[in-house]
């Protein structure tokens, strides 16, 4: 039942219409805001149990109408935001916003009927607004982040990005379900075009148009395919990179401008594409921003216009500086590098692409002797954590695969009585060492590193499990990882075993090992294990919340692992309780010793024990941290 025009409401009983269509009202009324030239970007008041904004022309003619016919504003919270009932008593008109499109639609109860004067009442009202806005000349803030999603998995992980990065509103459409007059009723604040599958000119959606409407209105930024269709848009050929990579991770060289200001040279990325722009075929409106240390284009970016892209996938876990990107561009407030001072300035540069260079006006043109006078990037440090990461997915794929050692049969075996003992409180477990002795020490059980190589192959982890527990260690940490340190599940059971001896006095015990799959603590629970190492650097934020959740129901408090002051928001934002921060760089292996120090956040949760790792060799450097948190 379409509700028609108040003048024609004469005869139709809209009060005996639960659940009504709206769409008649809706079509009305942009009829008469059309007429006044008035475009409908109308706000939410009652979303998310907040009331904004309360500035603006908006929020002006609002008021003023409210005045007019003698009504007033409600400040408090409602209940619910689409219970009509709450909006009445407020004195204010039952209308909501559509999500989608933002338009204006009568609210009602699902369990009662629409009342009559509540939309004569909201007729009068809308009509009065219209006419105050046509005279104020409003100018609409922008909404939402809106994220064009081409069919592609990575889609949630760049939503996540986003909203971590500082995207209040981030709304995911998929790139053929919505159209380009849909998008502009929506006012973007800027907008994201997703990776996907296949070649940039087939099933693009609506990408082009978009391109083509909000080049020069609002930021753009494109991911992978989305990255080749603004060079495709812009008259830049997309062809076969000449090598196929699905998940690799390598060095990325940048001009630190744009998405990459104050991002270090160069930084690990991953790459998903077999595809990459041609550039030879680099038009004058476009600038390539990074590349691989063999040319290949990784990024390009609009001389003028707001508008960037990357090939590779800066929200993947193994990416660097991925989080860092998405503030730079949200940070953009203009549609123009004009209208964004110091993000894009040719002549501070730090490198340009090989076989480009910039001219005596700030161009980047092609020259033949450009690659002599172009800085060459620092040799790309080797990328260890992605190549060990690598490797234990396969031996984790291959492990489950054997007859009986599934995860469900993990977990009957775990659900059998006697198989395991209770686990040991790991958190508690260093406090109460830290306040027996000024100092818990976790001792660690490790034949061999990437770092350093054979420390002591054939050694005997339970014999050196029994003299650290003689030595008042609080806790033994056991490498399980077989190929870089020639560990295994088998020292870790070794060291649960011998520990039992000594009751509840034993240290804890850590099984220290690169996991990213439930499977792996379970292992760890079945072995004896106490508690498990969660890297931050190589989980995505959802993945680190479900392990950490998995582990405490098996009784394990897990020991997370960070290495930068984001890694250390994230643990603190999980819920983490024990906290180690890593002087050590798994992707170059390098140690400061003063990292622990300088990521320690001054603000300290009470229950949050923090632990520093790696680089602490004799009893001197342990001092350092004497008397810290």
């Amino acid at each position: 039942h379409n509700v028609v025009p108040a003048e024609a409401m004469a005869g139709f009983d809209i009060r005996m219409t639960p659940n009504v269509d709206y769409a008649g009202f809706r079509s009305w009324l942009q009829q008469v805001a059309d007429e006044e030239h008035v475009e409908l970007q109308f706000v939410q008041f009652w979303a998310d149990n907040t009331v904004t904004p309360r500035e603006g022309a908006f929020w002006a003619a609002f008021c003023a109408v409210l005045r007019q016919m003698d009504m007033q504003y409600c400040t408090e919270i409602f209940p619910a935001a689409t219970d009509s009932r709450y909006l009445r008593r407020a004195g204010v008109p039952a209308l909501g916003v559509s999500p989608l499109c933002r338009l204006p639609i009568l609210l009602h109860d699902h369990d009662e009927y629409v009342r009559e004067s509540d939309f004569v009442h909201a007729v009068d009202f809308y009509t009065r607004l219209v006419s105050a806005l046509a005279n104020t000349a409003p100018s609409y803030p922008p909404m939402a982040t809106v994220l064009l999603d081409a069919y592609d998995s990575f889609t949630f992980n760049l939503y996540q990005y986003l909203r971590k990065a500082g995207a209040e509103d981030v709304q995911v459409f998929r790139n053929d379900k919505i159209t380009l007059d849909e998008l502009i009723a929506l006012n973007p604040r800027n907008i994201v075009l997703s990776p996907g599958p296949g070649h940039p000119l087939e099933d693009p959606g609506i990408c082009y148009e978009v391109l083509a409407h909000f080049a020069g209105k609002v930021p753009i930024l494109g991911i992978c395919l989305g990255q080749q269709m603004i060079c495709e848009h812009f008259g830049m050929s997309v062809v076969h990179a000449g090598e196929i990579q699905h998940g690799k991770t390598g060095q990325l060289s940048h001009d630190a401008q744009g998405v990459y200001r104050g991002l270090p040279q160069p930084f690990p990325v991953t790459r998903y594409h077999s595809l990459a722009a041609d550039p030879s075929k680099l038009p004058e409106c476009l600038e390539i921003n990074s590349w691989t240390p063999n040319g290949i284009v990784m990024g390009v970016r609009h001389k003028s216009l707001a508008i960037e892209g990357v090939q590779y996938h800066p929200e993947s876990i193994l990416s660097e500086n991925g989080l860092a990107m998405f503030r730079n561009f949200l940070a953009l407030q203009g549609a123009t590098w004009e209208l964004n001072p110091g993000a894009r300035d040719p002549h501070a540069a730090q490198h340009v692409y090989p076989g480009l260079m910039l001219d005596t006006d700030g161009r980047i043109v092609p020259s033949a002797q450009a690659a002599k006078a172009v800085p060459p990037p620092p040799p790309p440090a080797e990328d260890i954590l992605a190549r060990i990461f690598a490797q234990r997915q396969i031996d984790v794929a291959q492990q489950k695969a054997l007859p009986g050692r599934s995860l469900s049969a993990l977990e009957k075996l775990l659900a059998t009585q006697g198989m395991t003992t209770p686990p040991l409180d790991f958190a508690q477990k260093l406090r109460d060492h830290r306040s027996s002795y000024g100092m818990a020490v976790l001792a660690e059980i490790k034949r061999a590193s990437p770092s350093k190589g054979d420390i002591q192959k054939d050694a005997v982890a339970a014999e050196h499990a029994l003299a650290y527990a003689s030595a008042n260690a609080a806790a033994i940490s056991v490498l399980t990882e077989p190929t870089w340190f020639k560990g295994s599940l088998d020292d870790l059971r070794d060291v649960c075993r011998v520990l039992t001896t000594l009751g509840a006095q034993r240290p804890a015990v850590l099984r220290k090992e690169f996991v990213f799959d439930p499977y792996q603590i379970a292992e760890a629970r079945l072995a004896g294990a106490d508690s498990v190492l969660l890297i931050v650097k190589m989980l995505s934020a959802q993945r680190l919340a479900e392990l950490m959740l998995y582990s405490r129901s098996l009784g394990m408090e897990p020991l997370v692992e960070v290495n930068t002051k984001d890694e250390m928001q994230t643990a603190l934002a999980a819920g983490a309780k024990v906290i180690g921060i890593n002087n050590r760089d798994l992707r170059s292996f390098k140690v400061d010793i003063g990292t622990s120090r300088e990521l320690a956040p001054e603000d300290l949760p009470e229950d949050v024990v923090l632990v520093a790792l790696s680089g602490i060799m004799i009893p001197e450097d342990a001092r350092v941290y004497s008397g810290s948190q």
